[in-house]
């Protein structure tokens, strides 16, 4: 039995021994370090049950349980003058929070119900001909956790590429992942690392409801839901639709029967749906500011029972907030001393989320302008800075935008900050990543003034999907229209004929290919 034992622990201490030379990869002299996008919130899907004959997606809610929770509010609402504000609070939490309850985490951090990920490592070195690896991750867990998982897949890309550095680009949450990993981790075997629509700030979006800063108004909610519907002429209708009912008063109308409705029952309806969802997931709670999260804390933990019992996910999410986000301004100068390479990529032209009392700040229709910027001086989304406004920081180079609605003088890097207006958070479009890669693989760090193709300010054509130069030209060709501009007949006309042409064309297509 002994010499069983040996042999066995001898084949083990032989592979052991052996591993490095089976798997790792020859070295590689390209000259093109493998690019490692750290994806934002939502990029892999939460599944319930899975391998099971009851498999389902649990994020986003499913159509069918959205439809359910409605069916169960509205009659509500319909007789809520039977039930006191705390009954109606109930009946609606225990109508709204099952739609996010299933990806509820316990008090340990681990899946309140059978939910899980499947992230695949890739398996194909094509860092040669551009390619980028994407690392996915469940985005409830906390951000020391995450930053280890990014860790190992690091170090799996530069065995399988066989190179000793990697280009780090964090975009929306990834960003919280990667300030999580340099900390955690250092900044050895770095080639560049870019901030790309950063939640590293916080999000209002996040951080406001969930501290109780919640708010609705007609215009913001018309704008918003105007940018997501896009430019397609085939939403060219209803969104003229959206235009008059907002100057019909409808809009008002509605969000001041939601305010009344808030002022009832929102704090303990807010509260008490937050802690059977949200709260439980440190990853959540790092994407609001340090402010946000500060009052979020005053809000939720209201008695020492229920702090005690979500004592965990708070020490987790304490430390992120108070060593990691507080330290931005450090963790930036530690990668220009230690890397080299450091850029920020920002959007603005769009509201943001129009359900926080901030619900006009300049956003990407996500996150807020400034927040991703570390720290750009913005407009209201439909102003400007004013015609008297003077450059806060005069560090002798002019960094107001042409349409003087971003001040990037006041940014943490602004040598080294792009905006970029008209392109909404979620998306991308392929010039981006040339802007991407011209920040990556310049044989030298490059700045704002480095090239005339990218300054500090640019504008993306939705239509081309292009971006170039913002200028006072283009800078008023703005994806949204502005609710609040007297109506216009004309535009009516336009659209209406827009989508006319549009039917015309599709019924011409239908009669060519027939």
């Amino acid at each position: 039995m002994f010499k069983k034992i040996l042999s066995v622990a001898l084949c083990v201490s032989l592979l052991a021994a052996f591993a490095p030379c089976v798997f790792a990869s020859d070295s590689c002299d390209c000259g093109t370090e493998p690019f490692i996008f750290v994806e934002g919130i939502n990029t892999i899907d939460l599944v319930l049950d899975r391998g099971t004959e009851n498999e389902q997606l649990a994020f986003p809610p499913s159509t069918e349980s959205i439809v359910n929770a409605v069916l169960k509010v509205v009659p509500t609402l319909l007789v809520s003058d039977f039930y006191s504000a705390d009954e109606l609070a109930d009946k609606l939490t225990a109508a709204v929070a099952p739609l996010f309850e299933t990806i509820a985490l316990d008090p340990d951090g681990n899946s309140l119900y059978n939910v899980t990920t499947e992230f695949k490592y890739p398996t194909t070195d094509h860092h040669k001909q551009g390619g980028r690896y994407t690392f996915c991750y469940d985005w409830r867990l906390d951000m020391h956790t995450l930053a280890s998982q990014l860790h190992d897949y690091i170090e799996y890309v530069k065995e399988l590429t066989g190179h000793d550095s990697v280009h780090l680009l964090g975009f929306s949450m990834g960003t919280c992942v990667m300030d999580q990993y340099l900390v955690d981790y250092g900044y050895d075997g770095l080639e560049s690392v870019i901030y790309y629509a950063g939640a590293y700030n916080g999000v209002s979006c996040c951080g406001e409801p969930m501290s109780n800063k919640i708010a609705t108004d007609p215009k913001a909610l018309v704008s918003y839901i105007d940018a997501l519907l896009g430019e397609d002429d085939s939403m060219a209708t209803l969104k003229t639709a959206l235009n008059v009912l907002y100057k019909m008063g409808v809009f008002g109308v509605a969000t001041n029967l939601v305010t009344d409705l808030y002022n009832k029952i929102g704090t303990k309806l807010a509260r008490d749906t937050i802690l059977r969802t949200f709260a439980t997931m440190p990853g959540m709670l790092a994407l609001m500011s340090l402010d946000d999260y500060n009052d979020y804390k005053e809000f939720v933990y209201t008695d020492e029972e229920t702090a005690e019992l979500w004592s965990r996910v708070i020490e987790l999410s304490d430390d992120y907030h108070y060593n990691v986000q507080a330290k931005v301004p450090q963790i930036f100068d530690d990668i220009q001393t230690k890397v080299g390479r450091l850029a920020v990529i920002a959007k603005y032209g769009f509201y943001a989320t129009p359900a926080m009392t901030d619900y006009d700040v300049m956003s990407d229709t996500t996150i807020d302008t400034a927040y991703e910027s570390a720290g750009a001086t913005c407009s209201k989304v439909f102003e400007t800075l004013g015609d008297d406004y003077v450059q806060a920081v005069d560090d002798g180079h002019n960094h107001i935008s042409p349409d003087n609605q971003i001040d990037a003088s006041t940014c943490l890097l602004p040598d080294k900050t792009w905006f970029i207006k008209n392109l909404t958070h979620s998306r991308t479009g392929d010039t981006t990543y040339k802007l991407i890669r011209f920040i990556q693989e310049n044989d030298t760090p490059v700045d704002i003034f480095t090239s005339a193709d990218y300054p500090q300010f640019l504008y993306y054509d939705t239509v081309a999907e292009e971006i170039s130069p913002l200028t006072v030209e283009n800078a008023s060709n703005t994806l949204v229209s502005d609710p609040g501009e007297p109506f216009s007949f004309k535009k009516l006309f336009d659209r209406i004929f827009a989508f006319i042409k549009m039917i015309f064309d599709f019924v011409t297509g239908i009669n060519a290919a027939t």
